[in-house]
């Protein structure tokens, strides 16, 4: 997908192919385009941006999140009406080069058929 700021949000081109018995993973550098889903062929969506509210008080509350929703998308897993998401911290930072309570990581995620 395009950046949610600053580019197209078309998600038919990602979907139009996908059959019923595939598992589609969308990458959109925002987790706030997830709202915006109104489809359930969609099975995760991985996300970023927010870099773990970047500054916290002690890892429960960040003051300022860069996100529409607040402390929803901090990270970890999130639910919509339609998705399960995925937002890692990640590992960089934004607007000031500081990170306090706001570990950053590196995300590994295993698929497995059941």
């Amino acid at each position: 997908m395009g950046d949610y700021w600053h580019d197209i949000q078309d998600i038919g081109p990602t979907i139009d192919e996908a059959k019923e018995s595939d598992y589609v993973i969308l990458l959109s550098h925002n987790p706030d385009y997830a709202e915006r889903i109104e489809t359930d062929r969609i099975d995760l969506v991985l996300s970023g941006h927010t870099h773990g509210g970047q500054v916290t008080f002690f890892g429960l509350f960040a003051p300022y999140t860069n996100s529409k929703y607040s402390q929803k998308y901090i990270a970890g897993f999130a639910e919509t009406d339609h998705a399960t998401m995925y937002v890692t911290r990640g590992v960089g930072t934004t607007f000031l080069p500081v990170r306090f309570f706001a570990r950053p990581e590196i995300t590994a995620i295993k698929l497995q058929k059941e």
